[in-house]
C-alpha cells in the first residue's frame, strides 16, 4: 500500500489534542490521524451494516419470508462480521 502526503486544514485545538494523543501513544501526527480516520471509516461501515441488517430483518418479520435479495444482504453481513471479529480491520 503507498503512503501519499496531504495537505489538509484542521481546527488548531483539535490538532493539539491530536498531537497529545499521538505523544501518549509513542506515534507520530501521521500515525494518530491514520488510526483516528481508520476507527471513523470502520464505524461507518457498522452501521451501515447495522442498517442493512435491520432492514433485512424487517422484511423477514413483515413477509415471514427470506427472498433472494435479503439472503444476500444477510450473507454480506455475516462475512463482514467474520472479518470485524477476526479484527480483519
Amino acid at each position: 500500500m503507498a503512503t501519499i502526503k496531504l495537505s489538509i486544514s484542521i481546527d488548531d485545538e483539535l490538532l493539539k489534542r491530536a498531537d497529545e494523543a499521538a505523544d501518549r501513544n509513542f506515534m507520530t501526527r501521521s500515525g494518530i490521524i491514520q488510526v483516528a480516520l481508520n476507527q471513523y471509516l470502520l464505524q461507518d461501515d457498522i452501521m451501515r451494516s447495522v442498517k442493512s441488517m435491520a432492514t433485512s430483518m424487517r422484511k423477514i418479520a413483515d413477509t415471514g419470508k427470506v427472498d433472494k435479495e435479503t439472503m444476500q444482504s444477510l450473507q454480506e453481513l455475516e462475512a463482514f462480521a467474520k472479518i470485524v471479529s477476526a479484527g480483519g480491520f
